[in-house]
């Protein structure tokens, strides 16, 4: 590889290592993290959803001699 070809490989290199750098950020925001609804539930969302998640039906069976 002469001189000027490992320049332009270099630069190409060293180029999209910049790009990477600065584009990260961007990449990142949008499609690694979910956007969060940042209102507050109200007190029936909470009770619906405390319903719906931990509440849910017990059978007890004893079995005595």
């Amino acid at each position: 590889m002469t001189v000027l070809g490992k320049s332009r490989l270099f630069l190409l290199v060293f180029v999209i290592a910049i790009l990477i750098r600065f584009l990260q950020p961007f990449t990142f925001a949008m499609f690694a993290s979910p956007r969060i609804d940042l209102t507050e539930p109200t007190i029936n969302q909470l009770d619906s959803r405390i319903s719906k998640i931990r509440m849910g039906d017990l059978v007890i069976k004893v079995i005595d001699d």
